[in-house]
């Protein structure tokens, strides 16, 4: 929903409301350009900081996967460690 091309389109139409602002109220243009010149990057500013906290959000989405698959895979390690060791003295008690 909130990509670069998204906020591109969307601060693209606020630029041209206020461009068809401009042309209709001509006594004004500068208050309105004025607007317009400050109103421009803070959308872009905010749209920025919104992908930043969804890209955010979905690096610590997978960093918690991966954090939940490597304590998994260390008791597994355990467990199998312990069937190795089993096995090793169940042979040497067989070879004696």
């Amino acid at each position: 929903m909130y990509t670069k091309y998204w906020i591109s389109i969307w601060a693209t139409v606020i630029a041209i409301i206020f461009i068809f602002l401009t042309s209709l109220i001509e006594k004004h243009a500068t208050l309105v350009f004025s607007v317009e010149v400050i109103l421009l990057p803070f959308i872009y500013h905010i749209g920025y900081e919104v992908m930043m906290d969804k890209q955010k959000r979905g690096f610590d989405r997978d960093l918690d996967r991966m954090t939940r698959d490597l304590e998994r895979m260390l008791v597994e390690r355990e467990i199998l460690e312990d069937k190795i060791d089993k096995l090793k003295y169940e042979e040497n008690n067989r070879k004696t």
